[in-house]
């Protein structure tokens, strides 16, 4: 499931809510190689971004500077994972 460079660029220059990239659906992690099948994922957490919403919502609760630093790490993460590898989030591996 490789990215062509086109939407690479594209999925870097869209902005969406609280900064984070707006990708192809291609890209947005909905079909990715670590994904648990249709049936038993969560429905509400369909791509990278919405399963990295729950995250968040956990740092929210240590402190208020942490938070922060979890949307830094995930907004340079999904880009890096697409970038990078020319795949989602949900496709890396621990080699990458």
């Amino acid at each position: 499931m490789a990215a062509s460079q086109t939407d690479i660029w594209r999925a870097r220059r869209r902005r969406g809510a609280r900064g984070a990239a707006a990708y192809p659906a291609a890209l947005d992690g909905s079909a990715g190689l670590n994904r648990a099948p249709a049936p038993s994922r969560h429905a509400e957490r369909a791509t990278n971004l919405q399963a990295v919403h729950p995250w968040i919502a956990i740092c929210d609760a240590r402190s208020e500077a942490h938070p922060r630093a979890c949307w830094r790490a995930a907004e340079r993460l999904l880009p890096w994972a697409i970038a990078v590898n020319g795949a989602p989030l949900s496709s890396l591996h621990t080699r990458d």
